[in-house]
């Protein structure tokens, strides 16, 4: 039996809190389609207005040493083969294969938040106009609508962390209105194989914002580098953070890319139709 003991801790933790919630009603949902990182999601109807609220379990970003997290390192056994083998704890047993996802996924749910504090240092920064988050709204509900986002596909998460990627590589500026940047990240998306062009994400401004977009163009190259060797055997697409430590493009199918690179071309070629 494979040892998942954090999704079941995750999932305990959640029921513990509904419990204590007994005047809001709840349900499970998987967090950026992922069944095993489950989210509660609380209506509170006495709240005025009524307020939806999702509680989503997340690491301290110290809780588990980088290198154990590391793709190629076996942190899911056999536990009857394991024991079989004399394989001693915290030891990656011999002939055991290495947990890529779920080693992610930890280190994922322990840079959650920087990742957040990135999308909204970039659409709060100073000079920056309602354009790109208006933009990014767009993109989201593009995505929804031609239902890509499904078990494999690519998140309105992830999408918005692309946009950042795309205002940082000046694909996007700030200076272009909403339609202009939703038909530039369309462009990007019909024309670009993502299953063979890794991201690395700009880290988040120093105290929030402020901070030179372009400031860290010259160690952009080197995280690439590090990201495609790290993240490329192991995931279709890499998505991942400043330092190379997570993939947020975890999860995502080659089928599921490809479809999100035919469905930009079919948008593009309606919105240039002469018929529209």
């Amino acid at each position: 039996r494979r040892d998942s003991r954090k999704p079941r801790i995750d999932a305990t933790a959640a029921t513990t809190a509904a419990a204590e919630l007994r005047s809001a009603s709840f349900v499970w949902l998987p967090h950026h389609q992922d069944p095993r990182w489950p989210v509660l999601q609380l209506r509170m109807p006495a709240v005025s207005g009524g307020w939806v609220v999702r509680l989503i379990p997340v690491l301290p970003a110290d809780a588990f040493a980088a290198a154990k997290l590391a793709p190629e390192r076996v942190n899911l056994r056999d536990r009857t083969s394991a024991t079989a083998k004399g394989a001693t704890a915290g030891a990656d047993a011999p002939g055991a294969a290495p947990s890529p996802e779920y080693n992610n996924r930890l280190a994922l749910e322990a840079s959650y938040a920087p990742a957040l504090g990135l999308l909204h240092a970039t659409y709060a920064a100073a000079g920056a106009s309602g354009a790109l988050r208006e933009a990014t709204i767009l993109l989201k509900v593009w995505l929804r609508q031609r239902s890509v986002q499904q078990a494999g596909g690519v998140t309105g998460f992830q999408l918005s962390l692309l946009v950042v990627h795309l205002l940082r590589a000046r694909v996007v500026t700030r200076s272009m209105g909403a339609y202009h940047v939703f038909r530039v990240v369309l462009s990007f998306l019909a024309k670009t194989m993502l299953e063979d062009h890794p991201v690395a994400l700009p880290p988040p401004p120093a105290g929030g914002g402020g901070e030179d977009e372009h400031e860290h163009e010259g160690e952009a190259g080197q995280v690439h580098a590090v990201a495609a060797a790290r993240f490329g055997r192991h995931f279709a697409w890499v998505l991942a953070d400043s330092s190379a430590g997570v993939n947020y493009g975890a999860g995502v199918t080659r089928g599921a890319l490809r479809e999100l690179q035919e469905q930009a071309a079919r948008s593009l070629c309606a919105i240039d139709s002469a018929a529209l």
